[in-house]
């Protein structure tokens, strides 16, 4: 309820988009997200139109001061806005890598081309040289369509091709009022469409995204026209009886009709999500029955058959930890702690969760430990960031926000001093080192991982190893899509460099391995107990996590004996 109001308040007064980029949540991971999610760029939107002219009036005036003609000094002011915002997107999406999707600092220069495009001077060409380029832009866009995907960096120099054939099309074709004009902007039927669009913009998420979530099934291409013309109608009915009334002057006209309109747009919507407020309730669904999970292998729980597997391929790529939805997974480029803190609290014991998304994947687990011994659990997990405080290297560059990060929690930690802290993280790690032979940087890394579990054990914390889950050598959902068996062998699962593991074998830690619980002895399946364990080759799902507190228990509990000796 928390999360949702904030987005109601957020959305309202236009920085969802801040919001979404601070909590971390993927934009191409909908199903995790709410019907709000769509207020983002209508938020970047409503940030420009605000500040963009009070930035026009700024260089209108200079110019007038500066005896500039203030058309051309204006010009120059938005080309400099559009300069800069691209630069930035290019700079921190493309050679920085980091996820800037939601920031209005890059994405000023979309809204900022058509400040340009309205302030360019007209140049006629020949009419089939303007026929020639808006029929390339038109083809170019369709073609953006199909060829631009969630795998590339956006917005960064993807984003300059469709801006720019769509600014192409719109000067070509308003230069000459070419047939490409007259065919796709003057047609009375796309007019509609632009008239109702903001109002289609506004209703079309939650309708997807109710249905989704009713149906839990893959959207078929009938399903997708029928959900886009139901879109388009709940548009046009917005428009003529919500927006136009009150654009309106008649008081009668809004009083009657405008109630009218809002009761046509809710009541679809108001059903949909009364549809969905079950699962919402109980997004278990029957778990304990119908899916148990690793309770299969650590239980001896049978499990039933001709049963549907839980997350459904759909769903899985969003079934993560509710540290990622509540803001707390560090993001590569942060260095401050952002912990979370779940669980009941009434004198259980305080655990603290160390590590970077593969520990992530274990807090569900945790979680439901923590409810069952009145305790706490304290996360704090970071992307790509293995607990050691040796600078680690990413990419082509040195990780030292991992590093600093890494210091300032166990800084906090000695102030918040819980019972136990677990560290896990995932395999392999270098340090960084121009110019050094890889195995030598390897070693420094092995050794630094050591040094980290000495220095929490040595400031009085009693330290235990998480053993890192096994990973898959395939993607599970896509190779379970194209209907393979998809099972891993456990030698191949767990071949890996575990430095926390080995670090905790050569001090002396405890080690939580929880490996029985992900394979049999011979092989590591994508789905057990009827439920799908991963969602890409190494995070395994929440749901699945969940199913592994029994065994989780029962291993903790003799690892905190031995952490208290």
């Amino acid at each position: 309820m928390y999360e949702t109001t904030f987005e109601l308040i957020s959305s309202a007064f236009y920085f969802q988009n801040f919001s979404l980029h601070s909590r971390g949540q993927d934009y191409f991971l909908a199903a995790e997200h709410s019907p709000l999610m769509h207020f983002w760029s209508l938020s970047i939107e409503e940030q420009f139109y605000i500040g963009f002219p009070f930035i026009v009036l700024a260089f209108g005036l200079v110019g007038g001061i500066l005896k500039i003609r203030s058309r051309e000094f204006i010009f120059a002011g938005i080309l400099i806005i559009f300069t800069i915002s691209l630069g930035a997107s290019l700079y921190y999406g493309v050679i920085l890598g980091a996820d800037v999707y939601y920031l209005s600092q890059v994405r000023f220069w979309e809204l900022a081309a058509g400040g340009l495009l309205s302030f360019a001077p007209k140049v006629r060409f020949d009419h089939r040289v303007s026929e020639a380029i808006s029929w390339f832009c038109i083809s170019g866009l369709v073609a953006c369509i199909f060829l631009i995907d969630a795998s590339m960096a956006f917005p960064g120099a993807v984003a300059v091709a469709p801006v720019a054939l769509a600014a192409g099309f719109i000067y070509f074709s308003d230069t000459q009022r070419s047939w490409t004009w007259r065919l796709a902007i003057r047609n009375a039927g796309f007019r509609s469409i632009g008239d109702w669009s903001y109002s289609i913009y506004l209703v079309h998420w939650p309708v997807i995204f109710f249905y989704l979530r009713v149906a839990d099934a893959q959207l078929s291409a009938v399903e997708g026209i029928v959900l886009a013309a139901a879109s388009i109608g709940l548009g046009a009915a917005s428009y003529y009886l919500i927006e136009q009334p009150f654009r309106g002057r008649h008081h009668q006209t809004r009083t009657v009709v405008a109630p009218l309109g809002v009761a046509a747009i809710a009541l679809p919507l108001l059903a949909a999500g009364a549809a969905y407020l079950p699962r919402l309730l109980n997004p278990e669904n029957g778990m304990q029955t119908d899916h148990p999970g690793a309770l299969v292998l650590t239980d001896g729980v049978a499990a039933p058959e001709n049963v549907d597997f839980v997350p459904s391929l759909r769903l899985v790529r969003d079934d993560r930890a509710d540290v990622y939805g509540d803001g707390c997974q560090v993001r590569p480029e942060g260095v401050v702690p952002i912990p979370c803190r779940y669980g009941p609290g009434r004198g259980g014991p305080v655990i603290a969760l160390l590590g970077n998304s593969h520990a992530a994947s274990f807090v569900p687990a945790f979680q439901e430990l923590a409810e069952r011994n009145q305790g706490t659990l304290i996360v704090h997990t970071k992307s790509a960031c293995r607990f050691v405080l040796e600078t680690a290297r990413i990419g082509r560059r040195p990780y030292t926000e991992c590093s600093q990060w890494v210091a300032a929690v166990i800084d906090t930690l000695r102030e918040d001093a819980p019972d136990f802290v677990v560290v896990s993280y995932s395999s392999g790690g270098v340090a960084y080192g121009p110019g050094e032979d890889t195995d030598v940087l390897r070693e420094r890394f092995a050794r630094s991982a050591r040094d980290t579990l000495a220095q929490l054990r040595d400031a009085g914390l009693r330290v235990i190893v998480l053993r890192n889950n096994p990973r898959m050598d395939n993607d599970a959902p896509q190779c379970l899509a194209g209907g393979g068996d998809c099972i891993t062998p456990r030698v191949s699962a767990l071949s890996g460099d575990d430095l926390a593991y080995q670090a905790a074998t050569e001090l002396g830690v405890p080690v939580v391995d929880m490996t029985d619980a992900f394979c049999t002895q011979t092989e590591c399946p994508p789905v057990i107990g009827n439920v799908l364990v991963w969602r890409d080759s190494g995070h395994f799902t929440a749901t699945f996590s969940r199913t592994l507190a029994n065994e989780l228990e029962r291993r903790f509990a003799l690892a905190a004996e031995q952490a208290s000796d």
